[in-house]
């Protein structure tokens, strides 16, 4: 039986496999959606064979926005995926 994080995987590696030869970079905000995407493309060896990467953009118009992007750097981290931050 398959879980949902599990089908979730499935059809991403489907999707990753159509599209092949594109490099991978992830917008990654911190949020939920970016923090999902960039857990599942973690997970899928093809993904990281393309580059694997993400990026944060740091506004700076949240005055949390520096722990913002701690919490970035870290999830990346734990997950061995190269990670910059920009601040504009």
């Amino acid at each position: 039986m398959n879980t949902p994080i599990s089908d979730l995987v499935q059809h991403t590696a489907q999707a990753l496999d159509e599209h092949s030869g594109v490099r991978l970079c992830v917008a990654f905000s911190g949020g939920g959606d970016s923090s999902a995407l960039l857990d599942v493309l973690a997970r899928l060896p093809q993904s990281r064979q393309r580059g694997l990467r993400a990026v944060h953009v740091d506004h700076g118009l949240n005055p949390k926005s520096e722990q913002w992007a701690a919490h970035c750097r870290a999830f990346c981290d734990q997950r061995n995926v190269p990670f910059r931050s920009v601040q504009v």
